[in-house]
């Protein structure tokens, strides 16, 4: 991989509960699948597909123990994830959506709507840059957070406006 593709991101989060199983995906943009398990209550597991010159996968992050499994493939030369959003608790992250500039793919995980939402929303342009994040020794998803790149398609630097609500940690609005 390119050392000059890690330069520069921002990271964003993670939020949830920080555990010591970690994971860093910094850089790896260019998805082309992602492979989701999960309960009607929590998200257990996430595996990334990238295109790196060959399909590459990377280990799962969390076990592959839930009840429900999706795989989200991306037409990814013409699709790039634009946004993430989901609930958490205290000690897992409850459900996730993931947002393109094509269409939204989710929720994965619980439908109940919670206080403790989270939203990250990067723009219209490729500004990914990555997942990082935390599992527990149970296999569930316990935090999660994003990369982004500062601009975007040669467009310079784009205002960024970063949604939380009322009950997540505060962040600094850029615009």
């Amino acid at each position: 991989m390119n050392k000059g593709t890690k330069k520069g991101l921002v990271k964003l989060g993670p939020i949830g509960k920080r555990s010591n199983k970690t994971w860093d995906e910094k850089g790896r943009y260019k998805i082309t699948g992602i492979f989701i398990s999960y309960e009607d209550s929590h998200v257990n597991c996430l595996q990334f597909q990238y295109e790196d010159n060959c399909t590459n996968l990377v280990p799962e992050f969390g076990r592959h123990t839930g009840s429900k499994f999706s795989t989200v493939i991306f037409d990814y030369k013409f699709e790039y994830i634009t946004g993430l959003s989901g609930n958490y608790s205290p000690s897992e992250i409850k459900s996730m959506t993931i947002k393109t500039n094509r269409k939204k793919y989710g929720p994965f995980g619980s439908k109940e709507e919670l206080n403790t939402k989270f939203n990250f929303e990067f723009g219209p342009s490729n500004r990914f840059g990555g997942f990082y994040g935390t599992y527990s020794t149970n296999g569930r998803i316990t935090s999660i957070g994003v990369y982004v790149k500062p601009g975007g398609s040669g467009l310079g630097l784009c205002p960024v406006v970063y949604n939380f609500s009322p009950s997540a940690p505060p962040m600094p609005r850029k615009l």
